[in-house]
């Protein structure tokens, strides 16, 4: 069973892990699970489906996600409904200027 670990980008070392998430649809946005406070992102922003398979991010919200792949230094902006596959190493964040987080994937 796969465990996702979620890091803020602002930790350089990534040595504290915000949250860890495992098996399930997990919303995300506004509020504490990561930390944010700004109005501009919706309590319902976001959700990670995690399966044994894959880990996917939709965004859920008229204000869109921001992905960068570990491999790439491409933007993809996720509009609202869109959805993408993310991997170990992955970066999203919820505006695209700040709220960036970086995620590892584990399994248990």
């Amino acid at each position: 069973m796969p465990l996702l670990n979620i890091f803020s980008l602002d930790d350089v070392d990534f040595r504290n892990i915000i949250v860890s998430l495992s098996n399930g649809s997990h919303i995300i946005g506004r509020g504490e699970l990561l930390n944010v406070n700004d109005k501009r992102v919706s309590r319902k922003h976001a959700q990670i489906d995690i399966t044994d398979d894959a880990v996917t991010l939709t965004s859920t919200h008229q204000n869109p996600c921001f992905i960068k792949a570990s491999q790439s230094s491409n933007l993809t902006i996720l509009k609202q409904n869109e959805r993408h596959e993310l991997s170990s190493g992955d970066q999203f964040a919820l505006l695209p200027d700040n709220y960036w987080f970086k995620i590892t994937l584990n399994q248990i």
